[in-house]
């Protein structure tokens, strides 16, 4: 079991970091489990709890907003302009994100992994970008007036679902691009860490629909590893989100370029 609940705690923790968390276990499974006996078909079903453990905390950590989500469909003119804003973001978003993902998951089968800008370069990028942001940032105070998340637009939706759908190439972290996207479009930093684990929530949800990972096999190691999963997503989505309160917005930059580009070292 000792497996498993460390590739739980790595995967709770870095899947909301700017870094790759499939990278990560990647890592971690080659340097200290690589005489591990599991299957193929077990791998892909510890990964596939793996996953869910981190959807699920995110589900539990912003369930009103969810839930708010929801209730728009249904009552539309009764909610406030945030969940409605929030709401007509999310539905372009996933649109958009799908479209791009599978358009970049067919040119990397038809290029048989012969693609110029892959994952690594994409993050080292946007990493570079985001501590040129930082340094700028930091010689002059930080934006009067930032963007809340009732302001989202269709702009916004198309940019981001865009830089989300980049996450389809092996190496991307998909927390690293949207946070990006979102800072670069003026939001607040709180804002941006919020509305970049929420908009992952339909996503992976489709793409486990799609791929049909929810034949799952419910064994012990599979459930432990969803478990620790899911209790350091939690742990690490309320940690993130109060450091974002209490950081400056210079520091907060610096810091998620400096993972980026440090995430575009790991393995694919």
């Amino acid at each position: 079991m000792t497996e498993e609940i460390i590739l739980g705690i790595v995967q709770g923790i870095t899947e909301w970091l700017p870094v790759s968390s499939s990278g990560m276990l990647l890592l971690i499974e080659n340097n200290f489990f690589a005489n591990s006996s599991r299957s193929l078909v077990d791998n892909l079903q510890l990964i596939t709890f793996l996953h869910l453990g981190t959807f699920f905390s995110a589900l539990i950590y912003f369930r009103r907003d969810v839930w708010n989500v929801i209730k728009t469909l249904f009552s539309y003119k009764k909610q406030s302009q945030t969940d409605q804003a929030l709401f007509h973001f999310l539905l372009l978003t996933t649109i958009v994100t799908g479209i791009v993902g599978y358009g970049i998951k067919e040119l990397i089968e038809f290029a048989e992994g012969a693609v110029v800008f892959t994952g690594p370069i994409i993050n080292a990028i946007l990493g570079l970008l985001l501590i040129g942001t930082a340094i700028a940032s930091l010689k002059k105070r930080e934006s009067d007036n930032p963007r809340e998340i009732r302001s989202l637009n269709g702009k916004d939706s198309v940019f981001l679902g865009i830089l989300q759908g980049l996450s389809a190439f092996p190496g991307i972290s998909r927390s690293g691009t949207t946070v990006f996207g979102i800072l670069f479009r003026r939001f607040e930093k709180e804002s941006a860490l919020r509305v970049s684990f929420i908009m992952g929530l339909p996503v992976t949800l489709g793409a486990n629909i799609v791929w049909g990972t929810f034949s799952l096999v419910f064994t012990a190691a599979n459930l432990v590893a969803f478990f620790f999963s899911f209790i350091f997503g939690l742990l690490t989505i309320h940690v993130l989100l109060r450091f974002a309160e209490r950081v400056n917005v210079g520091y907060f930059l610096l810091l998620f370029g400096i993972l980026l580009v440090l995430a575009s070292f790991l393995p694919l």
